[in-house]
């Protein structure tokens, strides 16, 4: 196939398919990876939680909506969240019965960290 291919001047390429900005690898899948917000979960030890499911819920005025259910931790307790740039959502995890506070996150800001289990001493309400 590669000879064909390597001796054909002027043949006709196949068509690529189209992937929209940011989705897969298309073209825009670097800027739409930084939108999003990135964090880890950790324990209160600072070890990697994994398989924590992370909450959203917006802070924006009006509320918008968001487009994931939730999103999972992976082994090393990361995880990304998907929103456009500059959108603030509260952010939380939960693993079992174990919830974290609800941190203020934005996207294409800096990483957010939840603590599992939630401090005995409780969380600071958000709006």
């Amino acid at each position: 196939m590669a000879l064909a291919a390597a001796g054909c001047v002027g043949c006709a390429r196949p068509a690529q398919p189209q992937v929209p900005a940011g989705v897969g690898g298309g073209p825009g899948a670097a800027v739409a990876a930084a939108q999003g917000v990135s964090g880890r979960v950790v324990d209160g030890a600072g070890r990697p939680v994994t398989g924590a499911l992370i909450e959203a819920r917006s802070l924006e005025r009006p509320p918008r909506p968001l487009a994931e259910i939730g999103v999972l931790s992976g082994a090393d307790g990361r995880f990304k969240w998907p929103l456009p740039a500059g959108t603030r959502a509260a952010l939380r995890a939960r693993l079992g019965d174990a919830v974290s506070c609800e941190r203020d996150a934005t996207a294409g800001a800096a990483e957010v960290v939840l603590t599992l289990p939630a401090p005995a001493a409780g969380c600071a309400p958000l709006p």
